[in-house]
């Protein structure tokens, strides 16, 4: 499916996970500087390279989606799942 033709409820979700990634790295950064063994910063800064690079690709998913993909008022509640927010299948 071309990204312009991505649903509405696609791009929300590509949009929560975007914003879950930028969480992680934020959270992974702190800890970073709580953290005194090295070999537990070296950790810490590898997963925190991982989120971000995920962050990118849905970022750049979002880009490639056009215009109005996941606009700010339009964020998904806390909970993702299935109908009513019940879990998924």
């Amino acid at each position: 499916m071309p990204f312009s033709q991505m649903s509405q409820f696609e791009k929300l979700n590509i949009t929560e996970l975007s914003r879950q990634e930028n969480l992680c790295v934020k959270k992974l950064a702190a800890y970073m500087n709580q953290v005194q063994d090295p070999q537990i910063r070296s950790v810490l800064g590898q997963y925190q390279n991982l989120c971000q690079q995920h962050a990118n690709v849905l970022n750049n998913l979002m880009q490639q989606a056009g215009p109005g993909a996941g606009q700010p008022g339009q964020q998904m509640g806390g909970q993702m799942g299935g109908p009513i927010g019940g879990p998924m299948s």
